[in-house]
């Protein structure tokens, strides 16, 4: 992401006299798709940065979220037997 995001940055940079052509208008949509995509992507890298800064895993902090009598149903059975 980061290596398309650069490159179209720098190819939009050198020739911004001519926005009107394909070539530079595909570099613009790829910037913009590129940008638009990096939030949740970054965020989820965060978030998994502070998981492990704190010495949890997913499943930890995602239990802590659920009420544990969600943990009661049928369906969360299998947790039991994977730990």
């Amino acid at each position: 992401m980061a290596a398309v995001f650069s490159f179209s940055t720098y190819y939009l940079i050198q020739h911004k006299d001519r926005l009107t052509q394909v070539p530079t208008i595909v570099s613009l949509c790829l910037v913009t798709l590129v940008g638009i995509l990096s939030v949740p992507v970054f965020g989820l890298a965060g978030f998994h940065v502070v998981l492990v800064a704190r010495g949890r895993t997913t499943n930890e902090q995602v239990g802590l979220l659920i009420s544990p009598s969600a943990f009661a149903l049928p369906f969360f059975n299998w947790l039991d037997s994977i730990s």
